[in-house]
């Protein structure tokens, strides 16, 4: 999974929503980036992670993720946000939790 680290200072990492990819933020990375090291993760199938072969389900996407990023706060943004709350729920490394305009269910389902 393809992951851009930029800038320095505490560790947050961004999840774009559906369709996109990491440079989705862009407009926030001048301006944080001075301040927060930032990761920017292109989901699987999304961005430069196109052809990854991670599925695009939560417990993988975010095991993986976990794996190549330091203890950081995690920001999702749609569908990003999915993956975000499930880090946060699961992994003690998160150190903290934003949401934008997400879901704690991206499709309907018969228990929803």
């Amino acid at each position: 999974m393809h992951i851009d680290v930029i800038g320095h200072g505490p560790a947050l990492v961004l999840l774009h929503g559906w369709a996109l990819h990491g440079g989705v933020f862009a407009p926030l990375v001048e301006r944080l980036a001075p301040h927060y090291q930032l990761h920017l993760v292109d989901l699987p199938g999304h961005g430069f992670s196109r052809d990854d072969s991670t599925p695009l389900a939560l417990p993988y996407v975010v095991a993986e993720i976990a794996a190549a990023t330091p203890p950081a706060v995690w920001l999702g943004w749609s569908l990003g946000g999915l993956f975000a709350l499930h880090a946060a729920a699961t992994l003690p490394q998160v150190r903290g939790l934003a949401m934008i305009a997400a879901t704690p269910r991206f499709v309907r389902g018969n228990d929803w």
